[in-house]
């Protein structure tokens, strides 16, 4: 099995690779009114309008100002979104017995499915 490896602050995340159609540069996001919390906005990926959501916002680490060297994942799965990160780290190939089921209190959201252990790092897994 592969994930996407990405950081968001000092901490480690991932998402499965074969829900990742693209990575790309981030780009200016053009805000919408009175969406969730979470959605920055919306940018256009090759002619399609795609909502970017923040992952500064989604696992609640402080928001700040988009940089140069952030990136963005387009997703296809399990709905079509980019996830705005502040780097992509590596493609991690693992085994299911590395990982670990998140205990229910570290989850209420039901954000994350698992954590792996990775080069001494844990990478909690993004459902």
């Amino acid at each position: 099995m592969h994930v996407v490896a990405f950081r968001v602050d000092q901490h480690y995340y991932g998402v499965p690779l074969d829900h990742v159609t693209c990575v790309v540069p981030a780009v200016a996001i053009t805000p919408v009114p009175q969406s969730p919390r979470t959605t920055l906005g919306v940018i256009n990926v090759h002619g399609t309008v795609m909502p970017v959501t923040s992952a500064r916002r989604l696992f609640g680490q402080p928001d700040r100002d988009v940089c140069p060297a952030d990136q963005m994942i387009v997703m296809a799965k399990p709905s079509a979104h980019v996830l705005l990160v502040d780097g992509v780290t590596a493609i991690v190939d693992y085994a299911p017995e590395d990982v670990t089921p998140p205990e229910p209190a570290l989850q209420p959201h039901g954000l994350i499915s698992g954590i792996l252990r990775h080069n001494h790092e844990l990478i909690l897994l993004h459902t």
